[in-house]
């Protein structure tokens, strides 16, 4: 029987989450996850000891994280381990967390900066670093502007691929702008970012207080659904490392956290894309 230290996941439905259990599991450790769904992929796994439920972080984050707090307090959970989104809720609620419970966060006002992909370009913007031509479109006059096309137009807030959409003509642009006012899109913004062509290259980063702790940078080889890798090489830009370390320093004073950002890689030249995700290093 394994007599690791407790860890819960924030959410077991990803293939980021089903690789932590698989890391943690291998390394002794007993393994908890927190979903909404009642077949989430954690659950197969033998890694997994317990699983709970709990509403949905996106729908309901105030249910959500009462859950989680009650988990960590019936379980004697020793680690919480955000995967993904959820960081920038702990992060919120961080005076609500046990001060026992070992859990690696960013500052709140760090997350504030990075989680909008609005407020990520600005703050490349602010520190230099190369990215597409971005407008950040604030109402539908905005959105329908003279601009080149292809561009992609992206929700401020979003998982993944998800609400991004790749615009070719005009009229793609006037079939998807009711929808995108009857739910609100505006409000919190969205950006439209020029198409460049290249190869789609990701980079993963861990900073300690602005320190650059590591870093992984890879190529995606074949695209999957959605446009996530389902094949990929890892490669060795210094330059890209660079930039990415001016990010973390500029974001100094946070703890340990994790960046992802997206980029479109030619020869001498790199543009940073907004970021995917954001969120605490496991």
């Amino acid at each position: 029987m394994t007599c690791g230290p407790r860890i819960l996941l924030s959410e077991g439905s990803s293939l980021s989450a089903r690789e932590a259990i698989t890391a943690f599991g291998l390394s002794g450790h007993r393994v908890h996850v927190v979903t909404s769904e009642a077949f989430c992929l954690g659950r197969f796994s033998r890694f997994v000891e317990r699983v709970y439920r709990a509403p949905a972080s996106g729908a309901d984050p105030a249910g959500y994280l009462e859950a989680v707090l009650g988990i960590v307090a019936q379980q004697r959970i020793d680690a919480l381990i955000p995967v993904h989104e959820q960081a920038y809720l702990f992060a919120a609620a961080r005076q609500r967390i046990p001060a026992t419970l070992a859990v690696a966060l960013a500052d709140f006002a760090a997350f504030e900066q990075v989680q909008s992909k609005a407020a990520f370009s600005a703050l490349l913007d602010r520190l230099a670093v190369p990215q597409p031509d971005t407008t950040i479109i604030r109402s539908a006059d905005d959105l329908m502007a003279e601009r080149a096309y292809p561009f992609f137009l992206k929700a401020a807030l979003g998982t993944a691929s998800a609400e991004v959409w790749r615009i070719d003509d005009r009229k793609q642009l006037e079939t998807l702008l009711p929808g995108l006012e009857a739910r609100g899109a505006f409000e919190d913004r969205l950006i439209a970012q020029a198409a460049i062509s290249g190869a789609l290259e990701r980079t993963q980063a861990v900073f300690d207080r602005g320190r650059l702790v590591a870093s992984h940078i890879y190529r995606q080889v074949a695209e999957g659904p959605g446009g996530g890798d389902i094949l990929k090489c890892s490669v060795n830009r210094p330059e890209v490392r660079a930039l990415v370390e001016r990010i973390g320093t500029a974001l100094a004073g946070t703890a340990p956290s994790r960046s992802t950002a997206s980029s479109r890689q030619k020869p001498e030249q790199h543009a940073l894309s907004t970021p995917i995700r954001a969120s605490s290093n496991p």
